[in-house]
């Protein structure tokens, strides 16, 4: 009864399958207005933001240009006021003639020499309409102070114009006028787009229309007041909306950078967004058609559906009632799979008893399988109590794995296979397991005290009519060890990133500090005998460029362990390295302290920086002594090893190969395996304060791995450290000992181009250079030093290029220049040079490299090697 009137209940609110279909063509069709509304407002926002760019663009275009016409003018008038004889034949005026050739865009104006007081000497002015005097021009005066390019009245239209003037020694003035005459049409035909825009100059301040690309001769020179382009109107950033004659358009603005003008390039609204319109309009006309299409569509299918759905429900009573059943023969296919559903149903519930008796079969077997399973299976397996946690069962492989009997095991609780540090987080985490789970890595104790790392995957299930668990166990303790070593190495590596970043851009402050504390205290040297303030300030100085050396010296470190110092490989004899450093050794030791050195027989030379391999032996050794307060035994071994494909495998980082082996061992105080594991992080000290920098270990990590070698440590707490260094041998003859080189020589006039970001180490290296008898050209980018190399009329001798600049790195700014001045020196100059080495980490053939911070004699003598090469 109480179904009888649930479905009763339901049925007075089951809604007719009419009203589904109506309620969903009305959901398609508010979907699909408010799609079209969407798609109209996107599209014409696109639209719109696609014509602002075009108008930012051109905008930006014409100022670009503008600006370049401007500086040429400039720079014309300069270099012409410049000109040998230009003065002299203005001492002794006879006729003359000058020409106007415009600049491009400005192709309106004139050529003028005058005296001091205005008076004309000549120009390229028709006689007939050619003032006697520019007297009284507001930049008459300020011009005989030195050279002026501004927006003035042009004094012989009186037309807006730029005047550029440049003196001519103290004889006069040369000058040059160009107006605005032209431009708008110019600029529009030149960047006027797709859709011709138009262009709008104004002035400095705002307040006058300069040129405009429609109606020229109406706006040349007429005031902004009152229009949309007022600077009132545009004060807080905005763009106009409108042009000067109150036509809707899409702006974009950009400024004239050395002259403040500002160019405004707006496209006309209508023709913006006239496409996007038209295509708003197809795609309406198509949703419309869609509606209309799924209305009849919806009609069809109720049609369809209710019909066998009425016949349907007929039938299933009839068969309630045991009557004939009178199935629908006609429908749609879900109508069919109900009728087969009814039809079938009875068959299905006499399978499923027959298939439950067959299951509960099966599990009785499973559980046969399962328990021969348990014993054979090669993972150690464990059954405990989930209340007590008492062990119920192992198999054969638990017992061979943790080496106690079955009946010590069975004799535990699972808490007692975890050391006592770790009992109380495992058992927090075992409250939370779920029935099926994995966990892991975990330590467990074996019989004899040493710990493997695990992963355990869980199962609960009942043993005996009790709630248990079964625990499968796998032994990841090699897989812990290499994965540890991996983090590690990864760390190191971040922190090498991040060190070696901070130590370039330290380098660079340190090469400004020290050079100019360097050039303060020769300045003061000489005052200093007659003045004792000046003379302490000297000794302050130089207590500056010690500390900055000291800096210079701790960067060094720290691009070493990042492996960006500059690293000059060389095919060398580790042994001879060593009996080189073992009288040092001994003395830096001391007595209380055993030195063993044992060699290998012939060990085969490798391919790595003498200078490097020395520090490292040299860091090692005072490492270890450290760690031996009360004295002990130092051994220093080398031997040539062979790395297999097994001892490649638990060693990442190395190939297969031959390698030296370097090993340092002490039996001092030892590393407990946290502080082991961050040995070779910079910075990362056990020592008290003002002992140690914490960059010992973290260099020699550097120099090995740049080398492509590896480095390992081993230690125990209590019996000492072994440091084993592996390098990869080369076939290569040993390499003779490098030449000293000579002290530079002067510059001699040589003209040296500087391509410098930074703008004081910039000034720094002019300085050194220019003190030294060269001439000097200075660039702050590679772009820029590239257009100087192929406008400079002289020569130039060499490219000294920072290696780490913004638009251009220095290899690429070197090879520009090299195409357009062949035959150029180069020589870089960086705080790391991994921006000039090869793939392999290696100069190229030709690369030379100066290193920042760097001191007046090393530039010069790396200045005179790359001429001297070149």
């Amino acid at each position: 009864m109480a179904s009888e009137r649930s479905r009763r209940r339901a049925s007075r609110w089951a809604v007719p399958l009419h009203v589904h279909l109506l309620a969903l063509v009305a959901l398609c069709l508010a979907a699909a207005v408010v799609g079209g509304w969407w798609a109209y407002t996107a599209t014409v926002d696109d639209a719109r933001q696609d014509a602002r760019r075009e108008a930012a663009v051109g905008a930006q275009m014409a100022a670009s240009d503008l600006a370049g016409e401007v500086e040429l003018l400039r720079s014309t008038i300069d270099s012409s006021a410049a000109t040998p004889g230009l003065e002299a034949a203005l001492g002794a005026p006879g006729p003359c003639s000058l020409t106007f050739n415009g600049t491009g865009l400005f192709t309106e104006g004139h050529l003028d020499v005058l005296r001091p007081d205005g008076t004309l000497t000549c120009s390229s002015l028709p006689e007939e309409g050619r003032p006697a005097s520019f007297a009284g021009a507001p930049w008459l005066g300020a011009a005989s102070e030195g050279s002026i390019l501004q927006r003035a009245a042009d004094p012989v239209s009186g037309a807006d114009a730029v005047v550029a003037v440049a003196p001519i020694g103290n004889q006069g003035l040369l000058v040059g006028v160009v107006t605005f005459e032209g431009i708008g049409p110019r600029l529009a035909e030149r960047f006027g787009g797709r859709d011709t825009m138009e262009f709008v100059i104004t002035s400095e301040d705002g307040a006058v229309v300069l040129a405009r690309s429609v109606d020229e001769a109406r706006w040349a020179g007429a005031s902004t007041i009152g229009t949309p382009l007022a600077a009132d109107e545009l004060r807080d950033g905005g763009l106009p909306e409108r042009d000067v004659d109150g036509e809707r358009r899409i702006y974009g603005r950009a400024v004239v950078e050395p002259v403040g003008w500002t160019v405004h390039a707006g496209v006309a609204r209508v023709d913006a967004l006239a496409a996007a319109e038209r295509a708003v309009r197809r795609n309406l006309a198509v949703i419309a058609i869609g509606m209309v299409v799924a209305i009849v569509a919806a009609l069809v299918v109720y049609r369809q559906v209710a019909r066998p759905v009425r016949q349907l429900a007929r039938a299933v009573r009839a068969a309630a009632v045991g009557r004939p059943v009178a199935m629908p023969s006609s429908g749609p296919r879900e109508v069919g799979t109900l009728v087969d559903a009814f039809v079938d149903a009875q068959a299905t519930v006499e399978r499923e008893l027959e298939e439950r008796r067959r299951a509960e079969a099966a599990a009785r077997e499973a559980e046969q399988n399962y328990r021969l399973l348990f014993d054979a299976n090669r993972q150690p397996m464990v059954v405990y109590d989930r209340e007590t946690l008492q062990i119920l069962e192992v198999n054969d492989a638990t017992v061979s794995a943790y080496g106690w009997t079955r009946q010590q095991l069975l004799a535990m609780d699972v808490q007692q296979i975890r050391p006592p540090e770790d009992q109380a987080g495992a058992l927090a985490a075992m409250a939370r397991l779920a029935p099926v789970d994995r966990t892991g890595p975990w330590r467990h104790l074996r019989a004899d005290g040493t710990v493997m790392y695990v992963m355990v995957s869980t199962h609960d299930l009942t043993f005996a009519g009790r709630p248990a668990r079964l625990s499968v166990v796998e032994d990841v303790t090699q897989r812990e060890r290499l994965e540890r070593e991996l983090r590690q190495s990864q760390r190191l590596e971040s922190l090498g990133q991040l060190a070696g970043g901070v130590a370039h851009d330290f380098n660079n402050l340190l090469g400004v500090m020290g050079n100019y504390a360097s050039f303060a205290a020769e300045d003061i040297a000489e005052l200093a005998a007659s003045d004792p303030r000046l003379a302490r300030a000297h000794a302050d100085l130089q207590h500056v460029i010690d500390a900055t050396s000291r800096a210079a010296a701790l960067t060094r470190q720290l691009l070493t362990f990042a492996r960006r110092e500059v690293a000059h490989p060389q095919v060398i004899d580790v042994n001879a390295v060593v009996r080189g450093l073992e009288d040092l050794l001994r003395r830096t030791l001391g007595e209380d302290i055993e030195l063993i050195v044992t060699l290998g027989g012939e060990v085969s030379p490798v391919l790595a920086d003498r200078g490097q391999l020395e520090q490292v032996l040299l860091n090692l050794v005072v490492n270890a002594r450290d760690a031996m307060p009360a004295g002990g035994t130092l051994a220093v071994d080398t031997a040539e090893v062979d790395a297999d494909e097994d001892y490649v495998a638990r060693h990442p980082g190395l190939n297969v190969g031959r390698y030296v082996r370097l090993r340092v061992s002490d039996t001092g105080v030892g590393m407990s395996r946290d502080t082991a594991d961050r040995a070779f992080e910079p910075f990362f000290t056990t020592k008290p304060p003002g002992e140690g920098t914490g960059l010992g270990l973290a260099t020699v990590h550097g120099i090995v791995r740049q080398a492509g070698g590896r480095l390992s440590l081993y230690s125990e707490e209590g019996i000492g450290t072994t440091v084993s260094v592996l390098l990869p041998v080369t076939t290569s003859p040993v390499s003779a000992p490098d030449a000293v080189p000579e002290r530079a020589a002067q510059g001699g006039g040589r003209r040296v181009l500087v391509v410098e970001d930074d703008a004081a180490l910039r000034e720094v290296t002019r300085r050194l250079l220019a003190r030294n008898g060269y001439e000097v050209l200075m660039a702050d980018d590679g772009l820029h030093a590239v257009e100087l190399a192929r406008t400079y009329s002289g020569t130039i001798d060499l490219l000294l290029t920072d290696a780490v600049m913004p638009n251009l790195s220095g290899r690429e700014t070197a090879e520009r220049v090299v195409l357009a001045r062949p035959g150029i020196a180069v020589l870089y100059m960086s705080g790391y040079a991994e921006p000039v080495l090869s793939t392999r980490g290696t100069f190229d053939g030709g690369v030379l490299l100066v290193e920042k911070p760097f001191t007046e004699q090393a530039l010069l003598a790396k200045v005179a090697e790359a001429l001297d090469g070149r």
